[in-house]
């Protein structure tokens, strides 16, 4: 049978252990005897879960205009947020998902063949192993793992420049190495460095290209060695002959 209580400020309608409470400054909560309380409404911040073990999700209305959306995870369980489009709603086509484990590793996955597969993998507080980050994975074993492609195809890291007009001594792209803790002045500054450099005007017949090999010893890292674009290397000059 219905019941409706007063207890303090809170006005509670009460119905098979499972009902609903008004409580002082706006406060509403829907609760089960079953499962605690599953919808609360406190002030502008709103929490609603299915039960202690299946987790929480919590929207808060924080300082400065600036609102959260927090998920929780069920006892000893992960919290994730799944983006599915319209088109995918029965199929999951298209579908990614954020997955937060236990276990502090962030996963970035696609849903495709039946199952969710790594797109970007990060971990958190895996002792040696926190901040590594993996794309195509979700076991990375060094600060960055790239894992793609199968038979002879392997992975592919791209380096390219969005110049529009590409002349002569144009950096197409570069790796730079360094010690930024270090000491100032020389001690953090790009001790080595590898980069491709125009040799020409691009145009439709033409992408002369150099590889420079720069490193340093008291001083930002320059040209030591180079492979210019017909194959001849250069060590400590520009190379004009297969070696030089």
């Amino acid at each position: 049978t219905p019941a409706i209580s007063i207890t303090g400020a809170d006005i509670i309608i009460n119905s098979d252990s499972k009902g609903l409470v008004l409580g002082a400054d706006q406060d509403v909560t829907l609760f089960s005897d079953d499962a605690g309380a599953l919808f609360i409404v406190k002030g502008q911040d709103i929490s609603y879960h299915a039960s202690d073990s299946e987790g929480w999700h919590k929207f808060v209305a924080g300082d400065s205009g600036t609102s959260y959306h927090h998920i929780y995870g069920g006892e000893g369980g992960s919290a994730e947020l799944q983006l599915i489009p319209d088109g995918g709603r029965d199929s999951f086509a298209d579908a990614y998902r954020f997955l937060a484990t236990d276990a502090g590793i962030l996963t970035i996955d696609s849903y495709a063949g039946g199952s969710w597969n790594p797109v970007v993998t990060i971990n958190g507080t895996l002792g040696s192993n926190a901040g590594y980050v993996g794309i195509g994975t979700n076991t990375p074993i060094s600060s960055l793992e790239v894992e793609a492609g199968t038979g002879t195809g392997g992975a592919i890291l791209t380096l390219g420049t969005k110049e529009t007009a590409v002349v002569t001594a144009d950096v197409l792209g570069r790796i730079n190495f360094y010690a930024p803790h270090e000491h100032t002045t020389d001690g953090n500054e790009v001790a080595a460095s590898i980069a491709a450099v125009a040799q020409d005007t691009f145009a439709a017949d033409n992408n002369s290209c150099a590889l420079y090999f720069q490193t340093g010893k008291s001083e930002v890292a320059t040209t030591k060695m180079v492979i210019d674009e017909d194959g001849n290397a250069g060590i400590g000059v520009g190379g004009t002959a297969p070696l030089e």
